[in-house]
């Protein structure tokens, strides 16, 4: 995996980009928190933990919530840095 620049290398910014291709793969389908992470070790082979993934999908420039905090959408995935 790659980050957008050299300055940007940083393990968040990866794994939003593996998260950010589950969306992209699914297109774009609501996900709980248990739904990525299943999808993330099924279809990739990764393991990533609630305490992993909630602060990159609770960011609100990439990521939105919906159905009550449940489940959550990619905003834009190139607004994203």
């Amino acid at each position: 995996m790659y980050a957008d620049s050299m300055s940007n290398r940083k393990t968040n910014t990866i794994r939003r980009k593996f998260i950010e291709s589950v969306y992209v793969t699914n297109k774009n389908a609501q996900l709980t928190i248990s739904e990525l992470i299943d999808k993330l070790e099924t279809d990739m082979g990764l393991l990533f933990s609630i305490n992993e993934i909630e602060p990159i999908i609770k960011d609100s420039e990439c990521f939105t919530e919906i159905l009550q905090r449940t489940a959550f959408v990619l905003l834009n995935r190139y607004s994203c840095s």
